[in-house]
């Protein structure tokens, strides 16, 4: 594991190539001191100047060199990239705990029925994951799934979803590979004030780890989402 120092001071980590930093708007990672330190209640991006805020005593974790701990009773991560675009690209490294066994959020702008953006997973009945992505604006919303089992290993395994929205399209990516896309209705700009992890959704909060999340105000393109999944996936012994 390399350590890639940026223009601005702040650190990211890499292995053989480096994190994507063009469009980069927003970064997190627990494993990284410059971002979080254990016993905080605070993150810090890895770009700019915003925060993060762990509420409800979300815990700490050296597993995997650092990752955010969630009970799956009232635990969530609130980020503030506080930005508003036409393309977005959004990347979460997380790890589900054995009690998650239904829908479960890893990023969602405010309450379902007004949340302009939300991803999150389930565990399908035949085991194994499945990611979804849904914007919205007004009274159109569009829906995007991958119905079918992404991974069999499902529970106590790092898994990275990376979200993607442009005004014509939203995608799904699962380990740095394209899995489904979906034409979209609403193709307005998305606003994210303030975007919750594991916020239950009327199913549960989330229980297990995630390590980290990265925000791009742009459109990431497969070989950009590919290199990150390279940067960090020997980390979680990928």
């Amino acid at each position: 594991m390399s350590i890639t120092t940026k223009g601005n001071g702040r650190v990211v980590f890499g292995s053989s190539s480096s994190i994507i930093t063009d469009g980069l708007e927003f970064y997190v990672d627990a494993a990284n001191p410059m971002s979080y330190v254990s016993g905080n209640t605070t993150t810090n991006s890895l770009v700019g100047d915003k925060i993060g805020t762990l509420i409800n005593g979300t815990g700490f974790s050296t597993i995997n060199q650092g990752a955010w701990d969630f009970d799956g009773i009232d635990d969530r991560f609130t980020l503030r990239p506080l930005i508003t675009a036409s393309h977005l690209t959004y990347s979460v490294w997380f790890r589900p705990a054995i009690t998650d066994d239904s829908f479960r959020t890893l990023g969602q702008t405010g309450n379902w029925s007004t949340t302009e953006f939300a991803c999150f997973f389930n565990k399908v009945p035949a085991g194994g994951l499945n990611l979804r992505l849904r914007t919205k604006s007004g009274d159109a919303d569009t829906s995007t799934s991958k119905p079918a089992v992404i991974n069999p290993n499902f529970y106590n395994t790092w898994h990275n979803a990376t979200f993607v929205i442009e005004p014509s399209t939203q995608y799904i990516y699962y380990n740095g590979q394209f899995m489904t896309s979906t034409a979209r209705t609403n193709n307005t700009d998305i606003t994210i004030n303030s975007l919750s992890l594991g916020l239950s959704m009327g199913y549960g909060y989330y229980s297990g780890k995630i390590a980290s999340n990265i925000l791009y105000s742009r459109k990431l393109s497969p070989t950009e989402i590919l290199q990150n999944y390279n940067a960090l996936k020997g980390r979680f012994g990928l």
